[in-house]
């Protein structure tokens, strides 16, 4: 259809050139119309869209051509599924179906769904997705462990640099360049607590001793903080990431209060599907990725070297206040169970005042 409403018709003879840059663009339009359709049919026979909330229906994120559906029961999924996949077929596209697995936390519960000609569709309780490891059983260590063994292998497949005569700053350039990108990747978007950040310098120091030929402490008599001093005193790959979060932290800020994204950080219950009576459960309080953010943005020092406060944080939290100091006004006060988080925002704000 044309600007003025002109509609012509044909038949496509040929196909996109590799490398040409429409191609991601057309997919994008494409994509956009089923999920369109998709999302038209669900409301249609009766399906609901709710899964994070009934104010924001939200039960798909799409990255290139890798789909992500989520949903709160078995049935509800299928049916998101299966009407995929019949809006897609118009299109002429269709699922991988090598590719596409159901992730459920217990792999002998009955939550067997399948595809719409009636195939299975495989169960599993680890998928990769995005190049990170996604689990129900200990999801952030077990992402961490898996970036540490592609970083591993990033390192040994380069290692005539490490046994070169390359000065050792062109090796330390090469080795942040490569094996911590690889070792950092997608951390960000993890509820990292303090031990996790210790674990992600531990793998950091274990990779960049190799780099210098300093064999494991326990050897060579060689602290981790030796080790940091002779390599020039790096930014860890704990700073790294805790620098990302709060770059993904300043991102949403740009959004509008009513968008997704913005939504799901800055829920003052932390999250939507707790009714205002519902009492919480037993045992430790369930970890959220802005609370435990701030708290890493007020330490003066650096995650991994408690003890030796040579290293400052990438971005403390009274600059960023300062940045954004209607911060506490971006809180979305959702119609959930009541939370402490802005009286405890408000105590973190007067102390660095």
């Amino acid at each position: 259809m044309g600007m003025n409403g002109q509609v012509a018709t044909g038949a496509v003879s040929s196909g996109i050139r590799q490398g040409c840059p429409l191609s991601p663009y057309l997919f994008i339009l494409i994509l956009s119309f089923i999920l369109e359709d998709t999302e038209l049919r669900l409301i249609q026979q009766g399906t609901p869209t709710n899964t994070w909330s009934i104010g924001k229906p939200v039960f798909d994120v799409e990255y290139a051509d890798d789909t992500l559906i989520f949903g709160i029961s078995t049935p509800q999924l299928e049916s998101m599924l299966q009407a995929l996949e019949q809006e897609a077929s118009k299109y002429g596209m269709s699922l991988n179906f090598a590719k596409s697995e159901l992730l459920v936390s217990d792999p002998q519960s009955d939550a067997a769904m399948n595809f719409a000609h009636g195939q299975p569709v495989p169960i599993t309780t680890s998928v990769k997705y995005l190049g990170s490891v996604v689990t129900w059983d200990h999801p952030t260590e077990t992402a961490i462990a898996a970036r540490f063994s592609i970083a591993r292998t990033a390192l040994q497949s380069i290692r005539l640099v490490w046994n070169s005569r390359l000065p050792q700053t062109t090796k330390l350039c090469i080795f942040h360049s490569v094996v911590v990108s690889s070792l950092t990747y997608g951390l960000n978007c993890l509820t990292l607590a303090h031990k996790h950040f210790k674990l992600i310098d531990g793998y950091y120091f274990r990779l960049l001793r190799r780099v210098l030929g300093i064999p494991a402490s326990y050897t060579s008599r060689v602290s981790n903080f030796t080790v940091w001093q002779r390599a020039g005193k790096p930014t860890t790959a704990s700073q790294i990431v805790l620098k990302q979060q709060t770059e993904i932290l300043l991102e949403v800020l740009a959004t509008p209060p009513d968008d997704p994204y913005h939504h799901v950080i800055f829920s003052s219950a932390y999250r939507d599907r707790i009714a205002a009576t519902q009492k919480t459960t037993r045992g430790r309080p369930s970890q959220h990725w802005l609370h435990n953010m701030l708290s890493f943005l007020q330490e003066p020092t650096n995650l991994y070297f408690s003890h030796h406060p040579s290293i400052q944080n990438p971005m403390r939290l009274k600059q960023l206040l300062q940045n954004t100091p209607n911060f506490k006004g971006f809180l979305v006060m959702a119609p959930t169970r009541a939370s402490n988080f802005p009286v405890a925002f408000g105590h973190l704000r007067a102390r660095q005042e």
